[in-house]
């Protein structure tokens, strides 16, 4: 058993509202009548398929009070009765351990957020170190490595990966589906042909993320090398931490901070010429902060902004707020530079990395590169489920989906 779920006593409450448990190790917790209730862990209540709906909340009373509590003789569960069953003979029943675990008290809520915080580098003192994809290919254990570096900075450089164009989805594969997009499945990125996106030109990108004009952006980025001539001047891929940024903001500028998480900017992908004709419009606010006052999403594309259309006290505030955001993300301090060479990948976050590239003149070389994406909850569920088989202790970090946990 553990030794944190272990008991001193267990008290109802003046109002027959709660039950307030003292643990062996002075923690102390407090437990509302409905959400004991509601998280009955006995044969009829318990949720054994995914998917089961076993209580019915909606019948039970608003006043709902505790008769009895009590541990019982082996210390691991608790049983509670309560005046407005609307189940016969039920007596609710739950674990102390899961007790223990899902108490709510304002120190244990900030710890669950803490433990699933990001955590920042400063590119100036990290160099991202390559993965060799020798040390990767075909065992799960060098999956893990990748996965583990997405989730703990947002990026993985793999070197020495095939340059043939069927690899990409062979390995994105083995973390999740491919996610279709306005550019497809998968898709080139060059400078020759169709000039339906900035992508393929040879201009300078600034930091953006993809698909901004979705309501979610797609999850998890491969780029991969398929050719890049050393003649070719410029075509550095850089790439920045969206949420250091935000953060940073929210530190030197809490007023802006706060404008952009209030106001809205719309994103769009209007156009009925191109070879697919495409109509994506959306309006989100820029950062996005959850219950806990989180930043849990962040949205920057400024090739993709539409007409701003908010209410005129806002107009102002929000440019200015979105400047200082922009001057952020653009800081020399906070970017990595990388000019890709054949056989090298890299694997980020979209929805936390924001990426751009360097202009670049050709001199009669090519630069191409091949590029797809994996939903993030897709990648997060195959780093926990990994992690925990190969008998990591693993966290599932926030990673952008609009959640601190």
């Amino acid at each position: 058993m553990d030794e944190k779920a272990r008991v001193e006593s267990v008290r109802i409450s003046y109002a027959k509202d709660q039950i307030e448990v003292l643990w062996k190790d002075g923690h102390g917790s407090r437990f509302h009548n409905k959400w004991l209730r509601f998280n009955c862990h006995c044969n009829n209540c318990y949720r054994f398929i995914v998917g089961q709906q076993r209580i019915n909340c909606s019948l039970f009373p608003d006043d709902f009070p505790i008769i009895d509590a009590k541990v019982n003789k082996d210390e691991d569960q608790l049983y509670v009765e309560f005046n407005g069953e609307v189940c016969a003979n039920h007596n609710t029943v739950l674990p102390l351990a899961f007790l223990r675990r899902n108490c709510y008290c304002d120190r244990c809520l900030h710890k669950l957020i803490d433990d699933r915080k990001m955590h920042f580098i400063k590119p100036g003192e990290f160099k991202l170190q390559p993965l060799d994809y020798s040390t990767v290919k075909g065992t799960d254990g060098g999956l893990f490595k990748v996965l583990k570096a997405v989730m703990e900075v947002g990026i993985c450089y793999l070197r020495g990966v095939p340059t043939d164009e069927e690899f990409l989805e062979e390995f994105a594969v083995t973390i999740g589906p491919l996610v279709d997009s306005t550019y497809g499945r998968k898709f080139m990125i060059h400078d020759k042909g169709v000039k339906d996106s900035v992508t393929n030109t040879r201009e300078y990108l600034t930091f953006h993320t993809d698909q901004a004009h979705y309501e979610s952006e797609l999850g998890v980025q491969f780029f991969q090398c398929l050719q890049f001539d050393e003649c070719i001047e410029g075509g550095e891929s850089i790439v920045a931490d969206m949420f250091q940024a935000a953060e940073i903001l929210r530190q030197e500028s809490p007023d802006d901070f706060r404008v952009l998480t209030r106001v809205p900017c719309t994103f769009a992908t209007i156009d009925y010429k191109r070879q697919n004709p495409a109509y994506y419009e959306t309006r989100k606010p820029v950062i996005e902060v959850d219950y806990d006052d989180q930043i849990v999403a962040v949205h920057f594309n400024t090739g993709l902004d539409a007409t701003l259309r908010v209410r005129e006290n806002c107009v102002m505030p929000f440019y200015n707020a979105h400047k200082k955001l922009w001057k952020i993300i653009t800081r020399p301090e906070l970017r990595f530079t990388h000019r890709m060479v054949p056989g090298d990948m890299l694997v980020f976050n979209n929805r936390r990395v924001a990426h751009g590239r360097e202009a670049f003149v050709p001199h009669g070389g090519t630069r191409l590169l091949q590029s797809a994406y994996v939903n993030v909850e897709d990648f997060r569920s195959k780093y926990m489920v990994l992690g925990r088989k190969l008998g990591h202790d693993v966290t599932p970090t926030k990673i952008g989906n609009r959640s601190s946990i």
